[in-house]
């Protein structure tokens, strides 16, 4: 290479690549088109010399990586090490060897299942990455992990391990040469002692950190092969590694009892956004957007109809990102939020992984809550097609642990978050993390509480607070903090009282004990700002206790947040893959004539708003089902559903509910329709017959293993309801009846308004369920309900007696069915 310029042989390597891969045999099928286009642009780069921005020398081996075919993904990997171990590759951030180090670990998922050869190449390229770059942060943790998901195999297993090992062995040398010569200019008096984000001063000193930090998480982990016999060496290594990194930090000022703490908690971040110092905010952005609708158009079956939709949408945020139109969020993340709603684990993480880069990097544009809310509803709506994908998982945690860190999450989002962390915290590879995160969100709940909880008190207009005192928990919570710590200690208590899928998981105890603790603390937490225990004690038993104030959309308009609502649903609807079949033919023509509805703002009548869910509701595809219950869902939580009669309250629970009256088995589905019943009764008045429909159809999954305890609670608190009301319009609201004429003669001339009538209605419902069995007689949890539901028909009827209803009458009634409310 002595007489070769640096230029010249970067261009001859690319070129190798991309002869390889244009020369590949299927390399013309629709699947492959965005990277034979992509190939093709580059070699007019290289013709025109144009190889000095890293995008213009790796881009088509990237795509090639992300395919399905291993000779595809060799050469990729192969092109990029070759650049890699000649330094051909123009570095001008640490952000490009972000780049590279994801493209490395990307490409390949761990499993056995890819030939030998490529595996090989992989490993090389990894190890040429921590040899040839200064690699930081996430990146290395990301290095780390995914050699770690090839560390039990059986032929890969020691190389992997042995990368781990280097890559810990390189962080402890340049801690020792770096670790004390590059301290940022920070006061040391003021930081010492007060927390482990201020003793770590530099960045070597922050990878060691994060590095001993997740060897320390590694060793905690058991190998899936109980016979892998080199296992416990590899442990007893990392166990060095941990205890020498710590040592280092100690002996550059960093207080071991921070350090201790700091490993146990995932919420220590480096705050210095060191990968990043030299790019401009929206050229940053538009990268990772591009970067991320590259990867979707690269996917092999994006020309399939199904992906119409979604291809549609890319498409038109590239030409958003070219008029650098990116400060809205719509244009930043609503392809990716389609691309982590398909069927397709591989779509999913490409979804799943730009969001948690935007998010990292701060690149969303937040304007208002409401912003916050869709993303936690983005990343959380794909926890049901990506059980099954590992690396999906890890970004779906990854991403959690981002909008935990940089945003400000409240009400509904924060327990959707909690939910959706706890669908993992019982698998095997993950639910060590998802544990943590909800560990986390609680110290984050408990932080704020302590910051903000008694300084930022809203003032509600007209409200006495003399008379509010001991009145109601609702009226005791005065400010969005404190809603926050009531909810999640609720929430953390009922995750307390049910039993892991596998009982002899051994951390299972560990964890309980932990969130039983953050209960207690969140509790006395709420104490010391007044707020009384009695009331805390009969609200964390009481699901119908929710937060009235919108916290999440102060600035929009009524009109405006129904219509993206609305919107949103749609274009959930037409992304679905299956949508251009015949089956789905006036599904689809409802939406769009929705979407003409939503254009022209004609969303004032029930119908223009809710009939495209209706439909999606009633059909037998479970995806689909679960777009319509979200929807309805999302609409009824920020009162967007214009009610004008109780027919419209009627025809709201009639769509609901019939979505699950033929059952299903998708746990996302049930999950939205009983937050949707929630909401439902929560918000509306619901009387009579629509009443019974709640409680018959919440008492179809009142026996089933996940949602029985959630199911059987709302039936409960629909009876408190009915008592509550019954207590406060029962005798107020009587209709014009002649009382003398109507005396002991029948029941139906005695109920004389629909408050008593609901009172009866639910009365008798629930004397019938207590009379059934469970289908799993062992279920612990049937007895109690039965209990409550007895007591609850007990208190019902002795309401209807206080309202002047006869007893001999009620008695009569409930054995005989023909009564009913004409």
């Amino acid at each position: 290479m002595s007489a070769a310029q640096v230029n010249g042989y970067r261009k001859k390597i690319i070129k190798d690549g991309i002869d390889k891969i244009l020369a590949h045999d299927r390399i013309d099928e629709p699947c492959y088109k965005t990277l034979k286009k992509r190939c093709q642009q580059t070699l007019e780069n290289v013709k025109r010399n144009e190889v000095n921005e890293i995008d213009n020398c790796i881009s088509p081996f990237e795509l090639a990586g992300l395919t399905k075919d291993s000779r595809l993904k060799y050469i990729g990997l192969d092109t990029i090490y070759n650049l890699i171990q000649n330094d051909e590759i123009p570095i001008s951030t640490q952000k490009d060897v972000f780049r590279i180090a994801d493209s490395v670990c990307s490409s390949v998922a761990s499993g056995t299942s890819y030939p030998q050869v490529l595996l090989e190449k992989r490993e090389m390229a990894v190890q040429m990455i921590y040899c040839s770059y200064y690699v930081h942060g996430n990146s290395l943790i990301a290095l780390i992990r995914s050699c770690f998901s090839f560390a039990e195999i059986k032929f890969w297993g020691r190389v992997a391990q042995s990368h781990i090992d280097a890559i810990a062995g390189h962080v402890h040398k340049r801690l020792k040469e770096f670790g004390t010569q590059k301290e940022e200019d920070v006061d040391n008096e003021e930081s010492v002692e007060e927390s482990l984000e201020k003793n770590l001063k530099n960045v070597w000193q922050w990878d060691a950190f994060l590095v001993a930090r997740e060897l320390k998480e590694i060793t905690t982990m058991h190998p899936s092969c109980p016979e892998n016999y080199y296992w416990p060496e590899f442990i007893e290594t990392l166990s060095e590694h941990t205890r020498i990194l710590l040592e280092d930090l100690q002996e550059t000022g960093v207080p071991r009892e921070l350090l201790m703490v700091g490993l146990n908690d995932k919420n220590v971040q480096c705050n210095e956004d060191y990968s990043m110092s030299a790019m401009q905010l929206n050229g940053e952005r538009k990268k990772i957007i591009k970067d991320g609708i590259d990867k979707i158009l690269a996917h092999e079956r994006i020309d399939e109809p199904c992906y119409k939709k979604l291809k549609e949408r890319c498409q038109q945020t590239l030409e958003n990102v070219k008029r650098n139109e990116v400060n809205e969020i719509d244009n930043c993340i609503s392809p990716f939020e389609l691309a982590g709603l398909t069927k397709d684990s591989r779509l999913t993480y490409i979804g799943l992984y730009t969001i948690h880069n935007l998010i990292q990097f701060d690149e969303i544009p937040i304007s208002s809550q409401k912003d916050v809310v869709r993303i936690v509803d983005s990343v959380c709506g794909s926890v049901s097609r990506i059980t099954s994908d590992i690396h999906a998982q890890n970004e779906f945690l990854f991403a959690v642990e981002m909008i935990n860190r940089y945003y400000y999450v409240h009400g509904n989002s924060l327990i959707v978050l909690i939910r959706s962390c706890f669908s993992f915290a019982k698998i095997k590879c993950r639910g060590s993390v998802a544990r943590k995160n909800i560990n986390v969100i609680a110290d984050h709940v408990h932080k704020r509480l302590k910051e903000f909880g008694t300084q930022k008190k809203k003032k509600k207009k007209n409200v006495d607070n003399e008379e509010s005192g001991e009145e109601s928990l609702e009226k005791n919570l005065k400010n969005v903090w404190q809603w926050d710590a009531f909810l999640v200690a609720r929430e953390l208590k009922e995750i307390t009282t049910m039993n892991p899928s596998c009982p002899e998981e051994s951390r299972w105890p560990e964890f309980i004990k932990n969130l039983s603790e953050h209960t207690r603390i969140l509790l006395e937490d709420l104490q010391e700002t007044g707020v009384p225990r009695e009331l805390l004690m009969v609200g964390l038993n009481d699901k119908n206790v929710q937060c009235n104030e919108d916290y999440s959309t102060p600035a929009m308009q009524l009109n405006g947040k129904r219509k993206e609502i609305i919107r949103h649903g749609i274009d959930k609807i037409l992304a679905h893959k299956r949508i251009d079949k015949p089956c789905y033919k006036t599904l689809k023509e409802r939406c769009q004539q929705t979407l003409e509805n939503v254009k022209r703002n004609e969303v004032n009548q029930i119908d223009n708003c809710i009939s495209s869910f209706e439909l999606a509701g009633l059909t037998k595809d479970s995806r689909l089902k679960y777009i319509g219950l979200s929807t309805f869902h999302e609409l009824i939580k920020n009162e967007t559903i214009p009610i004008s009669c109780q027919k419209d309250v009627i025809r709201v629970v009639d769509s609901v509910c019939s979505s699950v009256a033929s059952g299903t088995s998708n746990i996302q589905v049930q999950f939205e329709f009983l937050m949707a019943v929630q909401m439902i009764y929560c918000y509306y008045y619901v009387h009579r017959d629509s009443l019974i429909v709640l409680i018959r159809t919440c008492f179809s999954f009142a026996k089933t293993k996940c949602w029985g305890c959630l199911a059987q609670s709302h039936i409960n608190q629909i009876a408190d309801q009915v008592h509550t009301r019954l207590k406060e319009f029962g005798t107020r609201k009587k209709k014009n009846v002649d009382n003398e004429e109507s005396g002991e003669e029948s029941l139906e001339k005695n109920l004389k308004n629909v408050w008593q009538w609901d009172a009866f209605l639910v009365a008798r419902e629930l004397n019938e369920i207590t009379t059934m069995h469970p289908s799993c007689p062992e279920e612990s949890l049937w007895p109690e309900f039965i209990e409550k539901a007895s007591e609850n028909t007990r208190i019902l009827l002795e309401d209807l007696q206080e309202t002047g209803v006869p007893r001999e009458l009620l008695i009569d009634g409930f054995e005989n069915k023909n009564v009913n409310s004409k």
